[in-house]
């Protein structure tokens, strides 16, 4: 016992002899430099809905990284003077991580929507050094598109995070039906004010499913979730928008065949399948036992299922988001062939429904309900 507490008292007394007596003292604050010699360069990546991304390629040290206060893109409008400031990025934000490989890859500046339709720019980028010197990149000529389709009427969504892959539109008697999780919430499309409709719109059970769609037939809203992870049986939800009753008695299996969504179209409930790789399929659904009535042909399949799909009572539409590119899509709903494309006026929609003259969004920039105008292509 005494011998070990000699090596114990020995090893604490080579510890302290290490960390007090050959420890270096170093500063909690960053040191900075005065490294301002680097200049970027810029090219364009994509234009348009009143906005630029540009690359900007990364400093060649690390180092002046730390001696960066911001870069702004800054843009002078054909035949004006002077440039005006468009969007601002710190430097931290665009700073190097630890991983190399990203490291070398260039900078994505996405603007803010601060330019006008139909109108030529330049741009440039300005860098702020700490020590107060600016630099500027080289200029590039933009043109922006000329607006096509409008906003009509915007609603303030609600503030707070949400998950777009569990928003949903419907229309239902002039207002609009937003199911959020579970709990559906009826906005007027006059004055904005919401209600909420019902907040346990759900099987009677302990558990809150993923609802899967949400639309409106007649007088009952439907939606469908999975129990198992058998993509074949999906179990339909329904609520009675008069009595509100709740009912998930009704199971779809179809062997094969995943449902990805459901919707009504002229007085029916339409449901969409994924069949095979790359292919889908379309069926009319009995809403009170599930069997599917009525099956179209397989066709390839299109983005837009889940919550970007409507009715005109006429053709089906769904929204094809891409970056600067996104179109709101009329297809034959028995061919699944393409009538027509609009495109669609908001940078960053989700949801798409219908109310009689014009169909509705939610723009997940603004957080608003917006009602929109298409105008083609």
């Amino acid at each position: 016992m005494h011998f070990d507490i000699l090596k114990l008292s020995f090893a604490i007394l080579v510890c302290s002899s290490v960390f007090c007596g050959c420890t270096e003292k170093l500063p909690l604050s960053p040191v900075y430099s005065n490294e301002s010699d680097w200049t970027p360069a810029i090219s364009l990546y994509q234009s348009g809905y009143q906005r630029v991304e540009v690359l900007i390629d990364r400093p060649t040290r690390k180092e002046l990284w730390r001696n960066i206060s911001f870069l702004t893109l800054q843009a002078r409008k054909s035949q004006l003077p002077g440039f005006n400031d468009i969007d601002t990025l710190k430097g931290t934000y665009a700073a190097p991580t630890e991983n190399y490989n990203w490291n070398q890859l260039p900078i994505y500046f996405l603007s803010k929507p601060r330019l006008g339709f139909d109108a030529d720019y330049a741009i440039r980028l300005s860098v702020r050094f700490g020590t107060g010197e600016t630099h500027y990149s080289n200029e590039l000529a933009v043109k922006m598109p000329p607006s096509i389709g409008k906003v009509l009427k915007r609603i303030q969504f609600q503030e707070g995070s949400y998950d777009p892959f569990r928003v949903f539109l419907a229309f239902y008697q002039g207002s609009l039906l937003f199911l959020q999780n579970t709990e559906i919430i009826q906005v007027d499309t006059g004055s904005g004010l919401r209600v909420s409709v019902k907040r346990d719109f759900r099987p009677p059970s302990d558990r809150s499913p993923l609802l899967l769609a949400f639309t409106v037939l007649a007088d009952t809203a439907y939606s469908f979730y999975r129990e198992t992870d058998d993509y074949s049986k999906s179990r339909l939800i329904s609520l009675d928008l008069r009595t509100l009753h709740v009912d998930s008695s009704t199971t779809i299996a179809t062997p094969g065949k995943g449902l990805t969504t459901i919707m009504s179209h002229r007085g029916e409930l339409y449901g969409f399948w994924w069949t095979s790789p790359g292919n889908q399929q379309a069926g009319i659904i009995n809403p009170h036992t599930g069997e599917v009535l009525r099956w179209f042909s397989e066709t390839p399949g299109f983005d837009g299922l889940l919550n970007n799909l409507s009715s005109d009572g006429i053709n089906l539409f769904y929204c094809r988001t891409a970056d600067f590119d996104n179109r709101i899509v009329a297809v034959d709903p028995v061919t699944m062939n393409t009538v027509k494309e609009n495109r669609n006026p908001i940078f960053s929609s989700i949801c798409l429904t219908w109310d009689g003259a014009n169909f509705w969004v939610v723009d997940s920039e603004t957080q608003t309900f917006a009602k929109i105008k298409l105008e083609g292509m």
